[in-house]
């Protein structure tokens, strides 16, 4: 088995954060712009 080249991975690992950021953000304002009521 080779070693991991973790300079190759650097780019996949800055997508993947950018990506989960971004949905938290797009789902933390939606729940501030309009918030889910359990019981009406």
């Amino acid at each position: 088995m080779q070693p991991v080249d973790f300079a190759k991975l650097l780019p996949a690992t800055y997508a993947t954060v950018v990506v989960l950021v971004g949905f938290s953000l797009i789902i933390l304002s939606a729940d501030i712009v309009n918030p889910i009521r359990i019981n009406q």
